[in-house]
């Protein structure tokens, strides 16, 4: 299984910047590919699987369709490009769960296990606009395993959506790489399948 690092945060937030200062600190960009669902100001210094915005965003979980020919493109770009991890720059607009679904759909959950979900957000994004953002942006903070902040300054506002995530003011490289060894979302994988397939069974069981 390949493992894959997930780094989501609003537009604007330093994503690709994030990514490609991790990339440079491990030196693998030979066994490294990279897939990106933003278009930020910044780009990645590994050509990456650009996908669209408007096509994810119309992902249903329970309705394979919607999904299926993307999940066809990045496995045609796996084999392609046979990486030994894959980093994900997730769009700010689009809810976690779209992700997962994508993911652990029938064509790529035997191929990635995720490592690891962090989110990066600037102190004047967390005071000003994510207390009125709706459940496609706070679902991805929510699902993170480490929140990466410019700050302590929200520190305790951030822990009102996740509690459990590792929260890190202005890490270096290598204490990113540090925070990536350990994996979390690894061990769960099946619950995380079950747990879209029950939303699956439940969105079409119909009452007696």
């Amino acid at each position: 299984m390949i493992p894959v690092y997930i780094v989501t945060g609003f537009i604007g937030s330093g994503k690709s910047t994030f990514i490609n200062e991790q990339l440079q600190y491990r030196k693998k960009l030979g066994g490294t590919a990279c897939i990106s669902a933003e278009q930020g100001s910044v780009s990645l210094i590994k050509e990456a699987l650009q996908l669209s915005p408007d096509k994810l965003s119309a992902i249903t979980p329970n309705q394979p369709d919607t999904y299926s020919s993307i999940a066809d493109e990045i496995a045609t770009y796996i084999n392609k490009t046979n990486p030994k991890e894959i980093w994900i720059e997730w769009n700010g607009m689009v809810s976690f769960y779209q992700l997962e679904s994508l993911l652990y759909s029938d064509k790529l959950r035997h191929m990635l296990q995720i490592e690891k979900v962090l989110y990066i957000c600037t102190d004047q994004f967390v005071a000003s606009m994510l207390p009125g953002l709706g459940n496609d942006v706070t679902s991805q903070l929510y699902s993170a395993d480490c929140i990466i902040t410019e700050t302590d300054t929200h520190h305790a506002l951030l822990r009102t959506y996740n509690r459990e995530a590792k929260i890190v003011t202005a890490p270096t490289p290598e204490k990113v790489e540090q925070l990536c060894r350990n994996s979390t979302w690894g061990l769960i994988p099946n619950l995380l399948v079950i747990g879209i397939t029950a939303y699956i069974l439940f969105s079409y069981r119909v009452p007696s």
